[in-house]
C-alpha cells in the first residue's frame, strides 16, 4: 500500500474516533438564567431638614397676638432672654426659632422659671430640655415656684436683654424688685394680659417703686 493511503487511513480513523468527544466539547452548554425579582420600592425619604422644619412648623404654631410678639422682639438687640412661664413649650420654641435662624456669633441665653411638672404642667422638665437642644441656644431651666426661680436667677444668671412674663398674675412689688435687679437700662419686659402682650422697660418699673 502507497504511504500516502496509509496515512489517510490511519488519520481517518483517529480523526472518527476523537469527533465524538470534540463535539462534546464544543457543543454549547444551557446556562440557567435566574430570574430577577424586583424588590418593592420604598416610599422616597424625605430628607431630615425637612422633616424637622415640618416638625417644627406644626409644633410651633403661634397666634396672631405671638407673631406681632415676635416681629416686636426680633426688631431688639436680644442676647439674653428670661421668661416666666412657659406653658406648653410652644411659644418658647418659636420665639428660639425666630432668635436665632439668622445666627448669632454670640450664643443666646435662654432662661426660663417654670415649674413643669411638679405644678401638674402638661410639659415636663426633661422633655422641654430635649427640645431645647434643636437650637443654638444655652438654655438655663429653673424648675421652681416664681419667687423662689427668680431669686435662683438673680444670683447665678444676672441681667438679661429680654423679659418674657406669662404667669397668671402680674408680677407683685417684690418680683418687680427682682426683675429689675436682673435688667439693664435697655431691658424689655413683655407681660401677657388677656391674650395682648404689652411693653415696659424695667428701667420705669423701678422709677415707679422708687416713687
Amino acid at each position: 500500500m502507497p504511504l500516502r493511503k496509509l496515512w489517510n487511513s490511519i488519520c481517518g480513523k483517529s480523526a472518527s474516533k476523537t469527533s465524538p468527544t470534540a463535539s462534546n466539547e464544543t457543543s454549547p452548554q444551557t446556562i440557567p438564567v435566574s430570574r430577577a425579582v424586583e424588590a418593592p420600592q420604598a416610599p422616597a425619604a424625605v430628607p431630615t431638614a425637612a422633616r424637622q422644619s415640618v416638625a417644627k412648623s406644626g409644633r410651633n404654631a403661634v397666634t396672631r397676638e405671638e407673631k406681632k410678639l415676635f416681629r416686636r422682639i426680633e426688631s431688639l438687640s436680644v442676647q439674653s432672654v428670661l421668661e416666666i412661664g412657659v406653658g406648653d413649650g410652644g411659644r418658647s420654641l418659636a420665639m428660639l426659632e425666630r432668635l436665632t435662624h439668622k445666627g448669632h456669633s454670640t450664643p443666646l441665653h435662654y432662661i426660663a422659671i417654670d415649674e413643669f411638672e411638679s405644678a401638674g404642667g402638661t410639659l415636663t422638665l426633661r422633655d422641654f430640655h430635649k427640645q431645647l437642644r434643636e437650637y443654638p441656644a444655652k438654655a438655663h431651666l429653673v424648675p421652681m415656684p416664681i419667687d423662689a426661680g427668680l431669686d435662683r436667677a438673680v444670683r447665678t444668671y444676672g441681667q438679661v436683654d429680654l423679659i418674657i412674663w406669662s404667669a397668671d398674675e402680674p408680677p407683685t412689688a417684690a418680683q418687680q424688685l427682682v426683675l429689675s435687679r436682673m435688667s439693664k437700662p435697655s431691658t424689655v419686659l413683655m407681660s401677657q394680659d388677656n391674650g395682648k402682650w404689652s411693653e415696659t422697660l424695667t428701667s420705669v418699673l423701678t422709677r415707679s417703686q422708687a416713687a
